[in-house]
């Protein structure tokens, strides 16, 4: 146990160490406030502003989805249920580790954070870590926070974020594309529900071709009219130039094959990654890949499961994985 655990008098719940009120500690390192809420914003425990009309309830984005799990959710993953002290997250929720990993990078960070959130919707996350390096009690961070969004419309709800969340155009890099293990154009249903339905098929890019727009109307076999965008890619190889201390990443189910293109940039560039993870099969094949490069765990929770967590037992929607860069010890 280091020096600054001691003095927080810190107690473990399993391999996690957590202050007199049983939450992990690295909370503790930041000014927290209860989160508050106006006409036009929620405002969160670390002070970033979410426009109400960049969320909805999960169950008004999907009706067909658990009311019992979806309770207190939002399309987003972001729960709006509060703890018993409401400066804390909600333990019970997915996001709750999320904040561990972000602010743990953060705090490890040395003179400049630099951060990358890919699937990034409105920029939930770089937003949280802008406002979380102002409020470190300790270290004055400067901010390099780079986000991929595939979607028009949430990527110009990001660009609106980023405003709102004074977040200058020198710190941000934000870019309108989808990852991919290749770089290759991919295709999507305009405002889908956060990028579910993203697929790769030459035969769509031939209609594509020569045209000045990157929208088209179609009709299905049984007469269905749908619009279909096409979506630039990037690969993640192609972002690690430098060190970055964190990676956010929630591509719904592209995780595996992008992780995997890119291993052995992220083991020389990248210390600590948070995945949200999409099923079983990728949970196991994903810790596989880095397990056999020497990553360290941090936290696996299985993808639509009842997980045990040191901080209580509860349904998970996503999986998560977050893992560790020994490199960078």
């Amino acid at each position: 146990m280091s020096t600054s655990d001691r003095d927080m008098k810190t107690t473990r719940l399993g391999k996690e160490p957590v202050d007199a009120n049983g939450h992990h500690i690295i909370f503790d390192k930041f000014e927290r406030t209860a989160p508050r809420s106006d006409e036009r914003f929620d405002i969160n425990f670390m002070g970033a502003s979410i426009a109400h009309e960049f969320e909805r309830n999960l169950i008004e984005a999907n009706p067909n989805f658990d009311q019992d799990t979806a309770k207190g959710l939002k399309a987003s993953g972001r729960s709006t249920l509060t703890d018993t002290d409401p400066t804390y997250p909600y333990r019970d929720s997915e996001d709750y580790f999320e904040w561990i990993d972000l602010l743990t990078a953060i705090d490890r960070a040395d003179t400049q954070f630099t951060m990358i959130e890919i699937g990034a919707g409105y920029g939930r996350w770089i937003a949280n870590a802008a406002a979380a390096i102002k409020r470190h009690k300790t270290k004055r961070l400067r901010q390099k926070l780079i986000a991929l969004e595939s979607d028009k419309t949430r990527f110009a709800m990001m660009t609106r974020n980023c405003k709102n969340n004074d977040i200058a155009e020198g710190d941000r890099q934000l870019i309108r594309a989808a990852c991919t293990p290749d770089g290759n154009a991919l295709f999507m249903h305009v405002n889908d529900s956060y990028g579910n339905n993203v697929w790769q098929d030459p035969k769509f890019a031939v209609y594509f071709e020569g045209k000045q727009t990157d929208t088209m109307d179609f009709t299905d076999g049984l007469g269905r009219k749908f619009t279909v965008q096409k979506v630039p890619a990037v690969q993640l190889n192609s972002l690690l130039t430098e060190n970055i201390d964190f990676i956010d990443m929630d591509i719904q189910g592209a995780e595996l094959d992008v992780i995997y293109s890119s291993i052995d940039a992220m083991g020389k560039f990248v210390k600590l990654i948070h995945v949200g993870c999409h099923s079983l099969p990728i949970d196991s094949r994903l810790a596989h890949i880095f397990h056999l490069h020497g990553w360290r765990p941090r936290r696996i929770f299985s993808s639509g499961a009842v997980n045990e967590t040191p901080y209580g037992k509860f349904q998970f929607i996503d999986g998560i994985q977050s893992w560790e860069n020994p490199n960078f010890d």
